[in-house]
């Protein structure tokens, strides 16, 4: 257990805050919160949905504004035999008070320009205030592995927050082909930053009774050995001279009744090879010196190991992280929007992979491996200036808004996310999708007044992740999410959205196995679930 796994494997909690796939948010506005399907929509928010529609706005500025509250909660369970409580629960809060929009359109009636800010991905924060159970099922495992030198228990303090924000700034060029044909091109240029901030201290093992820190359980127990060894030295020594006067081949017993040794030497001789586990029935005098010097060996090899463990465990148990990762990226995007008849509309759009290269920058480190003689790092988690990829993967949406009559709008949208061209693996060569994400999404609007419209939204998720890539740190789950709302007509000009939404998760789980000494495997279970409820205002301002 030289490498105690303490978290992150790049802790992904930069995952998408709500709406999107695995790595992108698509809940950009507070129309799409209540509605849950924008990619056909000719409003401001086009600019992001389908840029191409936006030479359907009138003529003129047009911009809109909006935020969206989110919080996000994660419920991961473990039913590791050896954790404190099996099965355990661990609970992690993602907010995202601000979780913004800004949309800006000119159109000049055949050519339209557009200006889109939004985090693109992240958004929030997580905060774990117990750890996750990769955090302590090393810890647990000691008390098995050490049980037989009186631990029975232990304890750990744990703590870890992540924050993650891609902001993209997008603009698109749109022009009508004619009046049923639109087409855009554009791009996104992104901004990510992911931060780590927690430690690990006191973890202590309940030893013969007391809570003890774990280095200083090694620690004794390598004075223990030690000890053993110099008492072996100095037995194997004490029968030299015995050994010297030609009593080897003869049994302590023998010695005692050639007054060569007393009883009490006989005794003391046996009693400390019955301590070291060895039965001297039957044993010369040299065999006796031969158990010694064996054992003296054996037990000064142990107190070297067992000291190097301390050394490795007090490096690895009190320690805090503190890390900082950015990179920036570009994402092509092309779009066309179709308007065969005046109340329907249809949107494709194309958004190219974004390659994402992060750097560390870590101003202090979780180690997970250092030399047991010297006590030197080897391996951090986080080393300063390590370079990853984590690109964000390419989409195709494909959306349409129906309009039968002037008080009703259906509209709905399917968007397909190429999860398999992207490594999540982060250079493992692990393959941990088996098929694409997809989303699939209707909306409904009814206007109950010229002044005040009603919607209600559902949008799903399936997911094409397997096994390897689910983990306490990250995971993907089927999920369904149900969005309502008003919008509200202040003037020609002025528009105010108001929304809700909540998204229910679909438990999952992973079946897993812990090897510890012996060998032993240990099979276990961790079960995934998440909820998510938001709250959106913005408001739209045509000139």
């Amino acid at each position: 257990m030289k490498k105690i796994f303490l978290l992150i494997a790049a802790v992904s909690f930069a995952g998408s805050v709500m709406a999107g796939g695995l790595v992108t948010n698509t809940n950009h506005s507070a129309a799409y919160t209540r509605m849950q399907c924008r990619d056909a929509t000719l409003g401001v928010d086009a600019a992001y949905f389908n840029p191409a529609g936006i030479t359907k706005l009138s003529k003129g500025l047009h911009f809109s504004l909006s935020n969206q509250t989110v919080k996000q909660t994660w419920d991961i369970e473990s039913n590791y035999p050896l954790l404190n409580g099996t099965p355990k629960n661990y609970e992690g809060i993602v907010s995202a008070p601000i979780f913004p929009a800004f949309y800006a359109v000119f159109n000049t009636g055949k050519v339209a320009f557009s200006f889109g800010f939004n985090p693109i991905g992240g958004g929030g924060g997580a905060s774990f205030e117990d750890g996750i159970p990769s955090i302590e099922y090393d810890a647990s495992s000691f008390v098995p592995a050490l049980s037989a030198n009186g631990v029975t228990g232990y304890e750990i303090d744990a703590n870890f927050e992540a924050t993650s924000i891609y902001f993209g700034y997008q603009v698109n060029v749109a022009y009508a082909i004619n009046d049923m044909i639109s087409v855009a091109l554009g791009g996104r240029y992104v901004t990510a930053k992911n931060t780590y901030d927690g430690y690990l201290t006191n973890v202590n093992l309940n030893y013969n009774g007391t809570m003890t820190p774990v280095a200083g359980v090694f620690n004794d127990l390598s004075s223990q050995a030690t000890a053993g060894a110099t008492m072996a030295t100095g037995a194997a020594a004490s029968v030299q001279p015995i050994i010297d006067g030609g009593g080897g081949g003869f049994t302590l017993p023998q010695l005692v009744g050639a007054g060569m040794i007393t009883e009490a030497d006989r005794l003391t001789l046996e009693g400390g090879l019955n301590t070291l586990g060895i039965d001297p029935t039957g044993y010369t005098t040299t065999q006796v010196q031969s158990a010694y010097t064996g054992a003296a060996t054996s037990l000064t090899a142990t107190a070297t190991e067992l000291g190097g463990q301390a050394i490795v465990y007090g490096n690895l148990m009190d320690q805090t992280a503190k890390v900082e990762q950015t990179a920036t990226g570009f994402t092509p995007i092309i779009s066309v929007n179709f308007s065969p008849i005046e109340m329907l509309n249809i949107s494709i759009k194309y958004e190219g992979k974004t390659n994402l290269e992060f750097e560390n920058n870590t101003t202090s480190d979780f180690i997970t491996a250092v030399d047991p003689v010297t006590g030197a790092l080897t391996e951090s988690m986080f080393p300063d200036g390590y370079v990853y990829n984590a690109d964000i993967p390419a989409q195709l949406v494909v959306g349409a808004m129906l309009k039968p009559i002037d008080k009703i709008m259906v509209t709905g949208g399917i968007q397909y996310f190429f999860d398999k061209s992207v490594d999540y693996s982060k250079g493992e060569g692990i393959e941990m999708i088996d098929n694409n994400f997809i989303v699939y999404a209707i909306g409904a609007e009814y206007a109950i007044s010229n002044m005040i419209k009603f919607s209600l939204g559902y949008s799903g998720t399936k997911t094409g992740v397997n096994s390897d890539y689910n983990s306490d740190t990250r995971f993907s789950l089927n999920t369904n999410s149900f969005g309502g709302g008003l919008g509200i007509h202040i003037t020609p000009m002025i528009e105010i959205n108001l929304g809700g939404a909540i998204t229910n998760y679909e438990e999952g789980s992973k079946d897993l196995t812990k090897t510890l000494p012996g060998p032993v495997e240990i099979p276990y279970k961790e079960f995934y679930d998440k909820s998510i409820m938001l709250f959106a205002v913005g408001v739209d301002l045509h000139f």
